[in-house]
C-alpha cells in the first residue's frame, strides 16, 4: 500500500512517517514545502513549496492508495479577514484540489485531519460533543476545515474515493506548539501561575492516540466515509492538567486558586479573552462512535503521555 502524506515535516507529519516506515505493507510519499528542514532518508520526501497554489497533484498520485492530509494553516493570532483569506485558500481551497485530483486518479481513501472547532469552541460539563452534534464552527479557521469537509463529502459522492473526517481536541507531544507549550514554559521557570482552582474538563488528544487512530483507519473498512471524533478519553481539568505538567517538569510553580471570575475580568481588560477561554471553558468530546465503530480504543495514557513532554525542553 502506497501512502502519501501530505505536511510530512510538521507537528503530525513528522510522527505518523515515524509510526508507518516501520511497516513493511507500507510504503510512504512525504509531501512537505520545503524538504531542507526535514531529514527521512528512508521515504520518498517532495517538494511542492505553497500547497495553495500548487498544481501538480495528478503526476504524484498515480499509484497511490490513501492520502492522509495534515498540512493546514493555523496559528494566526488575528481572526481578520485577510487572514480567513488565507485559511481558506490552504485549509480549503488546496484540500479539494487535492481531494478532485486524488478522485481522477484512482485514490482509494481520503483522510483528512480537521479540527474538533468545527463543532463549537466550548461545551456544557458532562454535555460532552457527540457524533450527532450539530456542527457550529465560529472562527475563521474552524470554518476553513468544516468547508473543506464538507467539500470534500461532494467530491466522494459521485467517484470511488472514500472519506475519512477526523475532529481531533488539542493534540500535545513532541514538537507542542502554542498555549501547551506556552504553560511548560512558565512552569519549567517556576513562575507562579493562577489557575489553581480551575474545575473544568477538557478533552486532550496525545499524538500517540492520534497516529493510532490514524493506521487503524488505513486499514479498517469501516472507517471509510466516516466522520470520527477522537481525545485520549481522560478529561482533565486545566489545573489538574498543570499538576501532572509540574511533576513532569520538577517545576516550583506555584497555582494559586484566584477565581474563575478575576481571571475573566482581567483577561478582558488586557485583550485575551479567547486565549483565557481555552484554560478556563469546557470542551469535551465523546468518542464512543469511533470507539464501537472501529474496534478500536486509545492505546496511551494522557498522564503518561503529558510526562514524556520534559524531553522537548
Amino acid at each position: 500500500m502506497t501512502i502519501l502524506i501530505t505536511g510530512a515535516n510538521g507537528f503530525v507529519g513528522r510522527q505518523l512517517i515515524a509510526a508507518l516506515k516501520i511497516l513493511p505493507w507500507i510504503e510512504i510519499i512525504g509531501i512537505c514545502r520545503d524538504k531542507n528542514s526535514f531529514e527521512c532518508p528512508d521515504i520518498n520526501l517532495i517538494q511542492i513549496g505553497d500547497i495553495s497554489v500548487f498544481q501538480g497533484w495528478s503526476s504524484l498520485l498515480s499509484n497511490v492508495d490513501v492520502i492522509v492530509h495534515t498540512a493546514g494553516r493555523a496559528h494566526i493570532m488575528h481572526d481578520n479577514k485577510k487572514n480567513y483569506e488565507q485559511y481558506e485558500l490552504v485549509n480549503t481551497t488546496a484540500t479539494l484540489r487535492l481531494a478532485d485530483a486524488a478522485a481522477c486518479s484512482g485514490v482509494k481513501q481520503f483522510i483528512f485531519l480537521s479540527t474538533i472547532k468545527v463543532n463549537g469552541e466550548a461545551t456544557e460539563k458532562n454535555s460532552p460533543f457527540t457524533n450527532d452534534s450539530i456542527p457550529n464552527p465560529v472562527d475563521h479557521y474552524a470554518k476553513s476545515k468544516y468547508n473543506a469537509e464538507l467539500g470534500l463529502m461532494r467530491i466522494c459522492e459521485n467517484n470511488k474515493l472514500k472519506y475519512t473526517i477526523i475532529r481531533p481536541p488539542l493534540i500535545y507531544g513532541d514538537g507542542v506548539k502554542g498555549n501547551f507549550l506556552l504553560l511548560i514554559k512558565l512552569l519549567s521557570k517556576s513562575l507562579p501561575l493562577p489557575f489553581g482552582a480551575i474545575n473544568n474538563s477538557r478533552s486532550l488528544l496525545a499524538a500517540n492516540n492520534l497516529i493510532s487512530l490514524i493506521v487503524e483507519c488505513v486499514r479498517n473498512e469501516n472507517a471509510k466515509n466516516e466522520i470520527f471524533l477522537i481525545s485520549d478519553n481522560d478529561d482533565l481539568s486545566t489545573t489538574n492538567l498543570l499538576l501532572i505538567l509540574r511533576e513532569t517538569l520538577k517545576s516550583r510553580s506555584l497555582l494559586i486558586p484566584v477565581p474563575k471570575f478575576f481571571l475573566n475580568a482581567f483577561s478582558l481588560i488586557i485583550g485575551k479573552r479567547k486565549e483565557m477561554d481555552k484554560l478556563l471553558c469546557n470542551l469535551q468530546v465523546d468518542i464512543r462512535y469511533t470507539r464501537e465503530r472501529l474496534g478500536w480504543d486509545p492505546p496511551y495514557k494522557a498522564k503518561d503521555e503529558i510526562k514524556l513532554l520534559k524531553k522537548i525542553l
